[in-house]
């Protein structure tokens, strides 16, 4: 089994699992981000070095999505904190509401896979389903190209059926990623209405 000591060795790994043409795919991870910014702008479209690994695998994922496998990805959200403790903070309300809006622009590319969101997840998981075998991934990294130091492992097929099962409990009480959605969440979150509004129609 392998051991990804640096993001770009993990994400070769995972396109060449893509590649193999998965029945089956379940991704998680705690945020995510391959290069669409909150006011909906493409990075990747700045230059070859800014092309994202995540935008390769999200649009590999696209494309067997499109040939008829099942493919979702189930993101954590982190909750708001404020600087100023507990006390409001309209800077920090607009910064989180601009990362919600920054994740919905990365769903919204991609209509193909089935995005679930929650903000009770800090898991890690990129699993494979073939017709005779499985693969999967799993440690520290998150869906992004951070060269954070971070681990992950290529895991055994009986670690692929347990954490398979567990992330499913975890898709079952999921919301589906919608704009309603968000607004419940930043809702729930206690974000102000106007630091919500001032983001979301481009006045912030």
């Amino acid at each position: 089994m392998q051991m990804f000591l640096d993001n770009s060795t993990h994400s070769q790994f995972l396109l060449e699992c893509v590649g193999e043409d998965p029945q089956n795919v379940l991704f998680s991870s705690y945020g995510l981000y391959a290069g669409i910014t909150y006011d909906d702008r493409n990075t990747n479209d700045f230059g070859d070095e800014y092309i994202t690994d995540t935008m390769k695998i999200l649009n590999a994922l696209r494309d067997i999505a499109k040939n008829g496998s099942k493919v979702r990805f189930l993101v954590g959200v982190s909750s708001y904190m404020s600087c100023r403790g507990k006390m409001p903070c309209v800077d920090c309300e607009k910064k989180y509401v601009r990362s919600l809006i920054r994740l919905m622009n990365h769903v919204d590319r991609f209509p193909e896979i089935d995005w679930k969101i929650t903000t009770d997840l800090h898991m890690k998981a990129y699993l494979f389903f073939y017709k005779d075998k499985v693969k999967g991934v799993s440690g520290g990294r998150n869906f992004t190209d951070s060269d954070w130091s971070d681990v992950t492992f290529e895991l055994s097929n009986n670690q692929i059926k347990n954490l398979y099962r567990h992330v499913q409990e975890a898709w079952d009480v999921a919301k589906p990623a919608t704009d309603d959605t968000i607004a419940t969440i930043a809702n729930d979150q206690g974000i102000l209405e106007k630091s919500f509004a001032s983001v979301a129609i481009g006045y912030d």
